[in-house]
């Protein structure tokens, strides 16, 4: 894929707004493989091109180079320069007349996760419950990740009985948008497990995490980083069933998980 959006890049003939726009995916791919550096070159770059007053046809691709920016200083640990970006962007998103609302969801569960990181949990659960609140009605599958990462963010606090239904809620929104058996699917059923796990529900937890990793390894194969982490989660499951458990499963099954990823 990156090979492909690199010969995009150099076509003849490429549009203004079109050539932005494969950069703004270069950049992208650049963060997924790893090297946030490139990628913030990248898309800095793109930026430099750009008019300080875009037209309409540019502007959402300026949200987009502008969250590859974000993404690629948060990576490289510049935690506050990407927090200004990342504000700095959702107020563009905000203010554009033309701006998808799934773009501002976007936004808000992605600041939400990194408060969530940086451990400031009042606004990090006030921007992703304002994430699903505009997600809910129209867009079922970001508001599953606005759920997950809610869930994820009351489990942290130890507030189980809360996070319990948002855990259950991400699994049923990527299941009515995706289908029972995409990967994705698989993901948000070890991420229900995770939270079945914390409440208590050993039996529940163990069937999630058993049914996700089952998908997510059929889709994948064993060397996807989404089975690193499923095998993470079995060996917290092992953690939890305490009377179950010995140290060399555990120890494999951490090993192997953190190998892959």
């Amino acid at each position: 894929a990156k090979a492909l959006t690199d010969e995009a890049a150099l076509l003849p003939g490429t549009d203004g707004d079109t050539a932005l726009e494969v950069q703004a995916t270069l950049a992208a791919m650049q963060t997924l493989a790893g090297e946030p550096g490139t990628a913030l070159t990248t898309a800095q770059a793109a930026l430099a091109t750009m008019d300080d007053e875009p037209a309409a046809a540019t502007s959402r691709v300026r949200l987009q180079l502008l969250t590859q920016v974000a993404e690629a200083q948060w990576n490289l640990a510049q935690h506050d320069e990407a927090m200004r970006t990342l504000d700095r962007t959702l107020g563009l998103a905000a203010a554009q007349l033309n701006s998808e609302p799934s773009d501002v969801v976007a936004l808000l569960t992605l600041r939400g996760q990194w408060r969530m990181r940086l451990q400031d949990f009042k606004p990090a659960d006030t921007d992703l419950r304002h994430a699903l609140g505009m997600a809910l009605s129209v867009y079922p599958l970001q508001a599953a990740d606005a759920e997950r990462a809610l869930a994820t963010s009351l489990l942290a606090q130890e507030r189980f009985d809360e996070a319990l239904p948002f855990a259950v809620a991400q699994w049923q929104h990527t299941v009515q948008f995706l289908g029972a058996n995409h990967p994705k699917t698989g993901s948000a059923l070890i991420a229900l497990g995770n939270a079945r796990c914390l409440a208590g529900d050993l039996p529940g937890c163990r069937e999630a995490i058993e049914q996700g990793t089952a998908l997510i390894r059929t889709a994948y194969g064993e060397d996807h980083p989404a089975y690193g982490s499923a095998l993470l989660a079995q060996a917290a499951l092992l953690r939890y069933e305490n009377s179950q458990w010995n140290w060399d499963d555990l120890a494999a099954l951490t090993r192997r998980g953190l190998a892959i990823l």
